[in-house]
């Protein structure tokens, strides 16, 4: 891949930042959802967003999929400002949001209720002339259903949301995304409404299409079994997110196996294990479990609170994200030069 080629789309120091008002009026705090984010997506990158809950890393998905308008920072797509394409060139905005596509996490709430199977995949088909008739596109349909294993489609074709299973639901949901052909998917937790069986099978249909197509895949997870499959099997990266910021970025083997920041060997810690042998010696690295406010995030070093390695400087200074290994990298004192 040429380094010099202009990323599909790349994220300058993103902060997204929501105002939480008072019922009488007045500003009560500011939730900093993202805090100062980069990151460089190019034609079949795969990267895995993992972290706790409330980290930030749906809302960072949302802003690189269009859905929140940043607070600060730069979202650009093919080199241009994807907000100043808003104000100024509508079809420009208008191509980047068809070329990058959002998977919520519910895929019962992506459906209209009302609408058949066939009618929530048509209605993109025939939007974008993928086909030109009602027969073609129940032909077209068919395909897609059979495609993603919701077989025999014969049957699936004309049911109703409510109708189907969750796993059912998720397909065709994917299947409605990717009917556009876009560039990039951002997959908001894509597995978690799915019985743990079919995890991997849908973890391979997402496989199978990255092989066909090249797509750029965001896949937010807090599971970092299910990040370090996808990404393993695409040569993807897996970028560990605390408070609004990128605490650990690398490939899935070394963060995983061999964890630097200590945040990400909590994660690892706290991380089911079958071997019962291995799990009674397992501890958790924390000094304590509760994680702080995201409105008033800790000075210094976010995880310092919470770090059992941290020093006087953590306390004072936020370390920046520093470059330990090609392409590997952490956020840390213990590895930064001070």
């Amino acid at each position: 891949m040429d380094v010099n080629e202009v990323p599909l789309l790349e994220v300058r120091d993103l902060k997204v930042h929501f105002v939480i008002k008072k019922r009488i009026g007045g500003v009560k705090g500011v939730v900093r959802a993202v805090d100062g984010v980069s990151l460089k997506i190019r034609k079949g990158d795969v990267i895995a967003l993992v972290g706790e809950s409330g980290c930030g890393k749906t809302t960072l998905g949302k802003a690189i999929a269009g859905l929140v308008k940043p607070t600060e920072g730069t979202i650009l797509w093919k080199g241009r400002d994807v907000w100043k394409m808003y104000r100024e060139d509508p079809k420009g905005f208008f191509e980047y949001k068809l070329r990058v596509q959002y998977m919520p996490q519910d895929p019962y709430s992506a459906f209209n209720p009302s609408k058949t199977v066939f009618e929530i995949l048509c209605t993109p088909l025939l939007k974008w002339k993928r086909v030109t008739s009602r027969a073609e596109c129940i032909d077209y349909v068919l395909k897609i259903l059979s495609d993603i294993k919701v077989t025999p489609p014969e049957e699936y074709i004309f049911r109703y949301p409510h109708q189907l299973s969750g796993g059912e639901r998720q397909r065709i949901l994917f299947a409605l995304i990717t009917s556009v052909e876009p560039d990039v998917v951002v997959a908001d937790e894509p597995i978690t409404a799915v019985d743990v069986a079919l995890r991997v099978d849908l973890m391979n249909l997402m496989l199978e299409y990255w092989e066909r197509r090249r797509v750029a895949y965001v896949f937010i997870s807090h599971e970092l079994a299910s990040a370090r499959y996808i990404t393993e099997k695409t040569g993807g990266k897996i970028g560990v997110m605390y408070l609004g910021k990128f605490v650990e970025f690398g490939p899935p083997r070394a963060v995983i196996e061999n964890p630097l920041h200590p945040y990400t060997q909590a994660l690892v810690d706290a991380a089911p294990e079958l071997d019962l042998e291995i799990a009674r010696k397992k501890r958790l690295r924390l000094r304590e479990v509760d994680i702080p406010s995201a409105t008033n995030p800790p000075k210094g070093c976010r995880f310092h609170t919470r770090c059992p390695y941290a020093m006087d400087i953590c306390t004072e200074k936020e370390p920046p994200l520093i470059e330990v290994e090609n392409g590997r990298y952490v956020r840390c004192w213990l590895y930064a030069k001070r």
